[in-house]
């Protein structure tokens, strides 16, 4: 409903405009229109031809990178395998391994250990290389040993996995455990044999992580461009520590996507941004490299070329603005002279003519103008006829409303005098008691304690105290129609006797609840009025509980809903039944407002609650309230 009347707020302010603006707006809006549409199908053009050129740039620079790598790789997988085909080194193991004399494992350390450390000084890539055999552990002497590392309980052994055929074994990503330096490595893990020897024989090389981190920077050195270097299940290999990478390697998709192809490019959106990721697998280790490009930073130049292109855009709409309004004011002109005369006319200036020379759609408007307000002038001399005639005929309605007031002023002043109403039942109580009718007396005595207040001198507001007084009465009546039937208990704290209520709220209440919850239950029944301030509000909170049949739940749900809607007493017959409480609830809205009133609570066949909510007012808050009320 909202929308609809937004739009029809929209087409009248469009139809409100002078022409002149019309036609403004109209070639203003062409201009716009056609001006945005070439900008952005531009933009885009731009920003995919970037993007392609991006990703081929991407794809060359990670096959140059992976080839690299896999030449480094190859290097250092060349010489393990030169190191074990060398007569020198067979010759050396073989003597180790088939002898006891413990003096060939030194000789055999300070052979390997310069080995080692000659291939380490070579190869770049190379951290630190180690060696374990049955004999014995040998390492690079010019590196310090972590004394309590052994090979074969070492997690890099637990994991250690050939399958058949495989000659290198590459490891995770770790801190080197062999040497002290600790420093981030990733093993290779190369199985040999010795003829005539059947134990494992393993060369670990520690490839340095930081060195080839530092090579991958070097190549993507640019803002917004990220690298890393992923195993054949989507774990981290080598990477920054960058925020960019992390979000990479927690999207378990991309890595999905990644570790399933050999290469390849798709985005990704992390945190708001936009970003394209570009991977290549690599020939000699079984690992992905992966770029990650901000595409923010790739299309810095095109939101640049877009910034410039929104500034010329709204150069051509001003300057489509300037030579629109002058053509426009141009046509519109003798429509403003015709306007100005029909402001005349608005006025009460009847004397006014449109002079124009022409023939056109304006000279035939201008005519009609000139007709137009010729009759006018007819019409306002018959008008003035009827003004008078309508002058006679409303001082015949005030005579008539002043002789039906009057009517209704002695129709008042028929109704029955309430102190002869009160000294009537006064003198039943008196012969009662004089002939010894103590439930007469009582009785009478109720009734008037409920006329007193029901009449209350025409006021329509009385304190709590004397509304709780008021409905005991009526339950007095009643209990004694009724006998053991139900009995009633009122909870009326200290300190909320002097505040105002509207009258007579309470007994169609507990009425409705006699009738038809106490009195449909098999036994006696209990009425439980209770009075309390809300928590944490300035309000207070009547509860009329009965442990009577209850109400239905689909009948209970309509009452709530009437209720809550307002649903006037009118609207019912007053033998209706609920016609007491909705005409309490109606009045109790009308004087308070929509947030109070009347709400039931009740479980079938176990009783009703009824909870009436009106603001908690002392005798001077009530006045604004009794000025509504009319007196």
């Amino acid at each position: 409903m909202a929308e609809t009347d937004w739009g029809t707020t929209m087409w009248d302010w469009l139809g409100n405009l002078k022409l002149k603006h019309k036609i403004a707006l109209l070639c203003m809006a062409l201009i716009v229109v056609s001006t945005l549409i070439s900008a952005v199908l531009l933009y885009r053009y731009v920003a995919a031809e970037i993007r392609q050129n991006a990703y081929v740039s991407s794809a060359d620079l990670l096959t140059q990178v992976s080839n690299f790598l896999d030449e480094k790789l190859k290097g250092i997988i060349r010489r393990v395998y030169a190191l074990e085909l060398n007569q020198d080194f067979h010759k050396t193991l073989a003597n180790l391994l088939f002898n006891e004399e413990k003096y060939r494992y030194a000789l055999a350390l300070s052979r390997f250990a310069n080995s080692f450390s000659e291939i380490r000084s070579t190869e770049t890539f190379t951290s630190s290389i180690f060696m374990d055999t049955p004999k014995g552990e040998f390492f690079d002497l010019s590196k310090i040993k972590n004394p309590s590392f052994h090979f074969k309980s070492s997690r890099l052994s637990r994991e250690l996995r050939f399958e058949p055929g495989q000659a290198v074994y590459w490891g995770k990503s770790r801190r080197d455990e062999i040497y002290r330096d600790a420093k981030p490595v990733i093993p290779m893990v190369f199985q040999f044999a010795i003829d005539g020897y059947n134990g494992d024989l393993h060369i670990v090389v520690n490839l340095d992580r930081e060195v080839i981190l530092e090579y991958l920077g070097q190549i993507y050195s640019g803002a917004g461009n990220w690298i890393a270097i992923l195993d054949e299940r989507g774990h981290e290999v080598v990477s920054g520590r960058d925020r960019t990478t992390r979000w990479l390697l927690q999207d378990r998709a991309a890595l999905r996507q990644i570790a399933a192809g050999q290469q390849g490019r798709f985005r990704r959106r992390y945190q708001g941004a936009n970003y394209s990721i570009s991977y290549q697998g690599m020939a000699v280790a079984p690992w992905k490299i992966v770029n990650i490009q901000s595409e923010k930073v790739l299309l810095k130049k095109v939101n640049a070329f877009g910034a410039f292109l929104f500034i010329l855009t709204a150069a051509s709409i001003a300057g489509g603005l300037v030579l629109t309004l002058f053509l426009s004011r141009s046509i519109t002109q003798p429509l403003a002279a015709l306007e100005s005369a029909i402001q005349k006319v608005t006025r009460r200036d009847f004397d006014v003519t449109f002079v124009y020379r022409y023939r056109d759609e304006v000279g035939q408007l201008g005519q009609s103008f000139n007709f137009m307000v010729g009759e006018i002038k007819g019409l306002i001399q018959k008008l003035n006829e009827y003004i008078a005639r309508l002058r006679e005929e409303k001082e015949k309605v005030r005579s008539e409303q002043v002789l039906k007031r009057r009517a209704e002023l002695k129709a008042l002043q028929a109704q029955i005098n309430p102190h002869f109403l009160y000294n009537t039942l006064e003198s039943i109580r008196w012969m009662a008691d004089k002939s010894g009718a103590d439930d007469i007396s009582r009785m009478t005595i109720a009734l008037s304690t409920l006329f007193r207040t029901g009449l209350n001198k025409g006021r329509e507001f009385i304190t709590i105290g004397d509304e709780l007084e008021n409905v005991a009465s009526y339950l007095t009546i009643q209990k004694m129609r009724y006998g053991d039937q139900f009995d009633f208990t009122i909870d009326l704290p200290e300190g909320l006797q002097r505040l105002m209520t509207v009258k007579l709220i309470l007994q169609p209440i507990v009425e409705n609840a006699i009738y038809h919850g106490i009195k449909e239950k098999d036994g006696a029944g209990v009425i439980r009025i209770c009075v309390r301030r809300v928590a944490g509000s300035a309000d207070l909170e009547l509860l009329i509980e009965d442990d009577g049949r209850g109400i239905h739940p689909a009948k209970l749900e309509l009452i709530n809903q009437r209720l809550a809607g307002g649903m006037p007493a009118a609207a019912l017959s007053s033998e209706g039944e609920g016609y007491g409480i909705y005409n309490v609830n109606e009045r109790i809205r009308l004087y308070f407002g929509d947030r109070y009133g009347l709400k039931f609570a009740s479980k079938w066949e176990r009783g009703t609650v009824v909870r009436i909510l009106i603001p908690a007012l002392n005798q001077e808050e009530i006045a604004k309230y009794v000025q509504v009320a009319g007196g």
